[in-house]
């Protein structure tokens, strides 16, 4: 029996240390491409790996399955499919990690920049990112514009009178550079993000 149960226990283990290794080798890999701007390689690898036995069963712990949505967001944002990319990077932003005020920063971003949000939502979701990082510098900059736009919204809708607007403030604002003091625009928002 004693050596049942060791042969379990060793199995168990050889394993998990298997699947330990499966993913950061793929994190080894994933960052060397990102590193070297090889992005379609980067895309290329996370699809397959998620297609693995590895990947399928790695993709049920939480963690695992937040970074890979994480790193499967950026890439989406750096080739400039914005609504995939805001979907994949507010599933990385579900639960607590390390992670998750990158995760709400670059969706509150890549949605400022490419006009998908309300300006109400984006205000919170950068309050988020605040209440886990006060000193968020590009954060605040980034609320203070909101703010600034929810103003501005705000007077346009009073001066247009009550039947123009619903008075929701679902005014969504020009395209607007993360970053960018000015808010001159761009053509695309993924330069405000963060890896």
């Amino acid at each position: 029996m004693k050596k049942f149960i060791c042969l379990i226990t060793a199995v168990i283990l050889l394993s998990g240390g298997f699947l330990g290794y499966s993913y950061y080798s793929l994190e080894a890999r994933f960052d060397e491409k990102v590193s070297s701007r090889d992005l379609k390689s980067a895309k290329n690898l996370l699809e397959n790996w998620e297609k693995t036995r590895s990947g399928w069963l790695l993709k049920n712990i939480p963690y695992v399955r937040q970074n890979i949505a994480f790193e499967k967001g950026w890439l989406l944002a750096q080739f400039g499919a914005y609504e995939e990319a805001i979907k994949e990077l507010r599933k990385a932003a579900g639960g607590p990690s390390k992670l998750r005020p990158q995760a709400i920063y670059n969706a509150a971003t890549l949605s400022l920049a490419s006009e998908k949000e309300t300006l109400e939502r984006l205000a919170e979701d950068y309050i988020k990112v605040l209440g886990d990082n006060p000193d968020d510098f590009q954060a605040k900059v980034n609320l203070e514009i909101i703010r600034i736009l929810q103003k501005q919204a705000k007077q346009q809708a009073q001066q247009q009178g009550p039947g123009d607007n619903d008075g929701k403030n679902k005014k969504k604002m020009k395209k607007y550079q993360p970053g960018d003091q000015e808010g001159q625009g761009s053509e695309t928002g993924n330069e405000g993000m963060r890896y």
